[in-house]
């Protein structure tokens, strides 16, 4: 199970591990505030200073299309999450607002959300039986 908060902005936000594994004995890593957001369909975002940080390898671009409507370019990163305790591979879109969470990280899991300034925030996995 993962556990969060509602931030004043009434945001639902969890911590969460990004790395970049260097070899079997050391691995790179950064822990970053993310906000959940329901529509983006991929895994995550990060500011490109962050991916500079964790040195992840780029593997493609694309173009995002934002709430709003307008179209970005992104690139695309290789990087793993610890989620839920374990460690996962994911890919990165690089984009300059804050760190979000999209829906296909969250894929297999029940989000519940107590939407107050500090009200609860679970993710927890959907059981086989579901």
């Amino acid at each position: 199970m993962i556990t969060g908060q509602v931030n004043a902005s009434l945001e639902a936000v969890i911590s969460l591990t990004v790395c970049r594994v260097e070899d079997a004995n050391r691995q790179v890593e950064l822990t970053v505030e993310a906000v959940i957001d329901t529509g983006y369909s991929a895994y995550l975002t990060l500011p490109t200073r962050m991916i500079a940080e964790l040195d992840l390898s780029p593997i493609g671009d694309q173009q995002l299309i934002l709430a709003d409507g307008s179209k970005v370019d992104s690139t695309l990163y290789s990087a793993t999450v610890i989620w839920d305790g374990q460690e996962r591979a994911i890919e990165v879109d690089a984009l300059e607002e804050e760190v979000l969470v999209g829906m296909a990280l969250m894929d297999g899991y029940d989000l519940s959300v107590r939407v107050m300034v500090g009200g609860t925030v679970t993710l927890k996995p959907i059981s086989p039986a579901q």
